[in-house]
Parts: structure tokens; C-alpha cells; sequence
């Protein structure tokens, strides 16, 4: 769910859960919580506000991410600066983050990406395929960036998951190949064991050429867990 996000005397954060629709991204007044501007949206806003210099940027579901002016116009309502719309932008859970003018964003079910998007003008500047839904928020430390990945599923384990998605499908009249080419891409052996993998992400094994700000895609290194659809992937930089 959305946690507010402040700078100064500025405080933004979402409001609406899963299934809310026409949500608002709201700023207030950080010290005494009068409203200073709402957004409209067209869906739940249960992204966390990413604050980055004077702007905001925020994911609303199926609505897209928002680039929004940290501070009003002079009539005092919120200035919009671009909008990634949901056609394109499936299911924008993940709290973005920022760097160096670049905002790293996710997309969940129907999307299933990692992606960097040029802050000032909102263009799409790399997209990364992932095999699962991107719903965490992703952290950068000495030029790496950690993206967990899974189904958003806290109840069923995989195997429930897999009979659901497999009924799904066959009452869509999916072929039997089409199923296990699901069960295939979804739910792929396990890689590596938990210990193993947090051992690789901590020493930095998984490793791409570019600069993590870089307007290129970097390549997929990947160390996919799956016990209980959990998974991890990790980017590192390093200096050519």
C-alpha cells in the first residue's frame, strides 16, 4: 500500500486499495496535514510516491504511472508532466526509484518488466522482460539494482497457484501445450538454494557491463528462487 513520501514541507502519498477505482494522488502540508493538491486517477494508488528534485512520479494500477510537480501552479493546482498510460503500462504496483535522472519502474500482472524512463520528458529508455510480476519496490546501493519479483500471492503455494492458472486456462479452452508452456515459463526449477542466492546477490556474482543509469538494456542476469514463488533479481555495475 502507499506510504507517504515527504520533502520539506511536502508530503505526497495514494490513496484507494486493490479494487478502489478513481483513487487520488494527494500532497499535503508535512507539518499540519492541510491539503495542498489532489491528482485524479483512474484507478487504486498503492504505489509509494517516488520524490525525485521537484517531482513526483507515482504508479496507479491499471492506470499507469504519473509524473507530477512536486509543488503547484500558481493557481494552486497540480501540474501533470507525463503520463505512461495503462494500455501500454500494465498493473503499476511498484514504488519507483530514482537516480541520476532515471526512474526505475515495474509492472505486475499483464506486464511482467523492469523499466527505466527518462524523468524530464517520461520516455521509455529500456524494458527488461522479467518471468514474474514486479510488485517490490527496488533499492540501489553502490550502483546495483535489487528488484524482487513473485505473484503477490501470501496464501497459495506454488503447486495452488499452478492448479488455479491450469483451470484457468482449460475453461478458456487452452490447449494442453498452451498450459505447459505456462507451468514451463511460470513456474521454472529452481536454480539455486535461498542460502546460495543471497550469496551471490551480496558478493555481486550477477553482473551486466552498463552503468546502472546507462540508456541502454542490460542484459538478464537472473537467480530465480521458487519454493514459494519467490524470486530475486540483481544488477551490478561495473566500470568499463
Amino acid at each position: 500500500f502507499s506510504s507517504p513520501s515527504i520533502k520539506g514541507e511536502y508530503l505526497v502519498c495514494g490513496e484507494g486499495l486493490h479494487e478502489d477505482k478513481n483513487a487520488r494522488i494527494r500532497c499535503l502540508e508535512s507539518g499540519t496535514g492541510k491539503p495542498i493538491w489532489e491528482f485524479p486517477a483512474h484507478d487504486h494508488v498503492e504505489s509509494t510516491p517516488c520524490i525525485y528534485k521537484d517531482k513526483v512520479i507515482v504508479g496507479a494500477g491499471d492506470d499507469g504511472y504519473y509524473c507530477l510537480d512536486l509543488k503547484p501552479d500558481a493557481n494552486g493546482q497540480p501540474k501533470l508532466n507525463w503520463h505512461l498510460v495503462g494500455e501500454n503500462y500494465k498493473d503499476c504496483e511498484t514504488s519507483p526509484i530514482a537516480l541520476d535522472g532515471v526512474v526505475y519502474l515495474g509492472l505486475g500482472d499483464g506486464g511482467k518488466a523492469i523499466l527505466a524512463v527518462d524523468i524530464e520528458t517520461g520516455k521509455e529508455l529500456w524494458r527488461l522482460e522479467t518471468p514474474y510480476w514486479v510488485f517490490s519496490p527496488a533499492s540501489i546501493q553502490d550502483g546495483r539494482l535489487y528488484v524482487g519479483m513473485g505473484y503477490g500471492d501470501f496464501i497459495n503455494e506454488a503447486e495452488k497457484i499452478r492448479e488455479d492458472k491450469a483451470a484457468e486456462m482449460r475453461k478458456a479452452n487452452k490447449s494442453e501445450q498452451e498450459i505447459k508452456a505456462m507451468e514451463k515459463e511460470l513456474f521454472r526449477p529452481e536454480k539455486c538454494g535461498a542460502g546460495t542466492a543471497r550469496n551471490i546477490v551480496k558478493s555481486g556474482a550477477l553482473r551486466r557491463k552498463e552503468p546502472l543509469s546507462a540508456r541502454s538494456c542490460p542484459t538478464r542476469d537472473a537467480c530465480i528462487l521458487v519454493p514459494k514463488m519467490v524470486s530475486s533479481i540483481a544488477f551490478h555495475r561495473t566500470e568499463s
